[in-house]
């Protein structure tokens, strides 16, 4: 596989004074004139060669209209301009937990040879939120603030306090020019990407946790008062709610026409996306405190009765259920094949999907709480004992390991070659290096 010496073209910060009226005169015709403003930023990228199609892949996501390649490496160096019309960016957006309204924590293109290096970010407060990623920035929380961060150089472009100094212990949704996320305050709160400014926000009365699930227009989540809403995006106008009398801690999870969520009163619901009636329930042995994962034919989730649950998604039947030693309270990953879920056992398992049979066990004898993160052919978790473990996802084979600046708080999220957590000193950013022999 060739690798070019590239260099891309870093534009200038605009500053939050510029009008959009600028701001889409610079999109739509400084591609088209020479006036740039900014600097040649150098980068490598690997150069696959599948067919007529040359794949460009960027370890890490760049923002850019302009490129120009310096030198193939070990062969005749060549200069000037070029045009690259396919990029591979290793999922370059992950705009909310578990990367999309299904929650099923996967990233099938991802890649990370091993784990090498940690740093961490200025913030030094617990960041209990989950980080989203898209077109550059990084959507966080610390304490009472939610900030947006340019990934290049980690300089936060806005941030926002929440009322009475609530902490902000839901992930972000990016939808669009907008980011949704709930607070401590009792409100779900939607802010314009690019400059932080309030769009609208919608009073709940109890806190909100989990992240907001946005789909066909609507937003749906739930609050520590045991109800979950439908809201317009556009305008927060509310189209229904429901209630379970007790406290919706995770994220909720939808597809077309359905959503699905657990509830600490033993139970996962399905309900219509349109009305908010109930399709069905389904009662566990325990409180749910996890998140629900979406796959083809059923609903993944585990709970305080030490069980792993596949649920029908067309009746919420049980399909399959798995024993562990202890509490679960991470959500589930899922990918065509397994279920990789981890518990308060110290264990972390990959179930088959179809059966709930044990494909494989890894034992880390340290409780396991943030759900994990598959990429490509590995799957990522950490624990309280405050490592981050690399495994095959095919045999439970460990590849690397790397210790956090701290015990992990939230999910993993995939930036390039890059891992981000949120854990009790500040977000956690975990670079990739060269595979282990």
């Amino acid at each position: 596989m060739n690798q070019y010496t590239i260099e891309y073209w870093q534009e200038e910060d605009a500053g939050e004074e510029a009008t959009k009226e600028d701001n889409e005169a610079s999109a739509d015709e400084a591609r088209y004139r020479d006036e740039w403003k900014g600097e040649w930023k150098p980068a490598i990228i690997e150069r696959d060669a599948r067919g007529v199609t040359h794949i460009h892949r960027f370890p890490q996501p760049i923002t850019s209209y302009r490129f120009r390649i310096s030198a193939l490496r070990n062969r005749n160096k060549r200069e000037g301009e070029t045009r690259i019309t396919e990029v591979e960016l290793y999922g370059s957006s992950w705009t909310t937990a578990g990367g999309d309204s299904r929650r099923r924590r996967w990233l099938p293109d991802g890649r990370i040879e091993a784990l090498a290096s940690v740093t961490s970010t200025r913030l030094r407060r617990f960041c209990f939120g989950e980080a989203a990623f898209a077109d550059g920035l990084l959507f966080m929380s610390s304490g009472e603030n939610f900030l947006a961060t340019r990934l290049h150089d980690r300089i936060k472009k806005w941030s926002f306090a929440v009322n009475d100094h609530r902490e902000i212990r839901s992930s972000p949704t990016v939808l669009g020019d907008t980011v949704l996320f709930g607070a401590g305050d009792a409100e779900l709160r939607a802010l314009n990407r690019k400059t932080g400014k309030l769009s609208w926000s919608f009073p709940t009365r109890f806190p909100v946790t989990g992240s907001p699930c946005v789909l066909d227009g609507s937003v749906f989540f739930g609050t520590e008062g045991g109800r979950v809403y439908a809201v317009n995006a556009e305008d927060a106008e509310m189209t229904w709610e429901f209630r379970t009398g007790h406290p919706i801690l995770a994220s909720v999870a939808a597809e077309p026409g359905t959503v699905y969520f657990g509830s600490t009163n033993h139970s996962v619901y399905a309900l219509d996306t349109k009305a908010g009636k109930e399709r069905w329930s389904f009662k566990t042995g325990g409180g749910v405190r996890g998140g629900v994962a979406v796959g083809n034919d059923a609903v993944y989730v585990g709970s305080d009765d030490h069980h792993v649950y596949a649920l029908s998604k067309e009746t919420g039947k049980v399909v399959w259920s798995h024993k562990t030693g202890d509490y679960i309270e991470a959500s589930p990953a899922v990918d065509d094949n397994a279920v990789y879920i981890g518990s308060l056992d110290g264990t972390f398992r990959a179930l088959n999907r179809k059966t709930g049979n044990l494909l494989w066990q890894s034992d880390v004898r340290s409780a396991i709480r943030c759900p994990a993160l598959v990429l490509g052919n590995d799957v990522f978790f950490h624990s309280d004992n405050g490592l981050l473990y690399q495994l095959d996802k095919g045999g439970g084979k460990e590849r690397s390991q790397i210790k956090l600046i701290s015990r992990g708080l939230t999910g993993i999220t995939p930036v390039g070659t890059n891992l981000i957590i949120g854990t009790r000193a500040g977000y956690c950013f975990v670079s990739s290096g060269p595979a282990k022999k």
